[in-house]
């Protein structure tokens, strides 16, 4: 069983990366990736493995984490006219704030970034690393 879901988060993995951004059998992938890690920590799997591999998951997780949350829309300024050089970005905060409140936005964006999945990992991976360095409780 451990072996098949290995295989298998390699193979999710692999195709996560070979495909675009905008496919949209990404979701689905995702979603997936996100099923095989809940699986695997029933064979406390995390806890078993190197530390230095939990680390660099880790890490790798706080960027994609800080790089959701850059997708973010902040709280909006009045327009004014220097307005002519700005970015997409925030030609697009402007042209959408009016009409969706910009909390559901960020919402949104928190969803389809699977923020509250990422978060849920670190928060997982963190408890790893502190209980293998003996800086935290252990229930191993």
């Amino acid at each position: 069983m451990l072996e098949q879901l290995l295989a298998e988060m390699n193979e999710v993995s692999s195709e996560l990366d070979s495909l675009d951004e905008s496919d949209p059998r990404r979701a689905r992938l995702s979603e997936r990736q996100v099923e095989i890690r809940n699986e695997l920590r029933r064979f406390d799997f995390d806890r078993s493995r190197p530390l230095a591999e939990v680390e660099t998951e880790l890490n790798h997780l706080r960027s994609q984490l800080k790089a959701a949350q850059a997708d973010r829309i902040g709280p909006m300024k009045g327009r004014s006219s220097s307005d002519e050089g700005r970015s997409w970005k925030k030609a697009f905060k402007i042209s959408v704030v009016g009409e969706v409140r910009g909390a559901d936005i960020n919402r949104r964006i928190d969803e389809n970034n699977r923020v509250a999945d990422l978060r849920a990992r670190v928060e997982h991976l963190e408890t790893v690393v502190a209980e293998r360095r003996g800086n935290g409780p252990s229930d191993v």
